[in-house]
């Protein structure tokens, strides 16, 4: 009877073990499948995410949110669960979400939060097992494309898409909730730095800037398709050790 016994917990041992190493892998080659087929934008903040991440594999995603993918079986790029939701027609992030306030501080993640929610409806009060009102809320988007300027100022009041519009993420969004304001940027000046620094590199004329408005414009109507039922488009960004 243990022998037997022995046996059978082995079995089930194998079988929970070859079916997690078969979703990482397969998670692994859906990434890369779905890569080769993306097209290559050309996108200016990829000269701010190679200088602080080597040889980055990046995504473009919902409302050109650039997503920054770390390498399979990293438990970051596990717990990603972000993607479109054909149940609901919908496209869904993963969230991380760190609360401070009342002498309380807590790291948790959410799962398939819809991106037509309010950012203060997204976040889950009653996890802190303490009483909040949600208008004294505020909301903190780790920056995670530099080090000086630590957090992106975000209004809880607009939907989750418009908060995470034209951002950098690292996997997927991490949220600082506190009841108190911090030191933090908006995203205007955030990436309005990007721009300058970026157009004092290259010394365009006025006909390259109606060439980049005219690609804007093509942007802006590709946002627009997106919206539509079928599931939204992604881009890969170029990778500098591909050719």
């Amino acid at each position: 009877m243990k022998l037997n016994r022995d046996i059978t917990v082995n079995k089930t041992d194998l079988r929970a073990n070859a079916k997690n190493m078969f979703k990482r892998n397969n998670n692994s080659y859906n990434r890369n499948r779905n890569n080769k087929r993306l097209k290559v934008p050309d996108d200016p903040r990829l000269d701010i995410v190679q200088q602080i991440y080597p040889n980055p594999q990046t995504v473009i995603k919902r409302e050109n949110v650039l997503v920054i993918n770390l390498p399979d079986g990293m438990s970051r790029s596990i717990s990603n669960k972000t993607g479109y939701d054909k149940k609901s027609q919908n496209f869904t992030w993963t969230i991380q979400w760190i609360f401070e306030g009342q002498d309380l501080k807590k790291d948790f993640i959410s799962y398939r939060i819809s991106e037509n929610l309010k950012l203060v409806d997204a976040f889950p009060v009653n996890v802190l097992h303490v009483e909040l009102k949600k208008e004294d809320l505020k909301f903190y988007l780790e920056n995670v494309i530099t080090i000086n300027d630590k957090y992106i100022q975000l209004n809880g009041d607009t939907s989750i898409s418009e908060c995470l519009k034209d951002t950098i993420v690292l996997e997927y969004p991490t949220i600082h909730v506190r009841l108190d304001e911090i030191e933090s940027i908006t995203l205007n000046k955030a990436y309005q730095m990007t721009n300058d620094s970026s157009e004092s590199d290259s010394d365009s004329d006025s006909s390259s800037d109606d060439i980049s408005d005219e690609s804007n414009d093509s942007d802006e109507s590709d946002d627009n398709d997106s919206d539509s039922d079928g599931p939204p488009e992604e881009h890969l960004s170029k990778d500098p050790n591909q050719v």
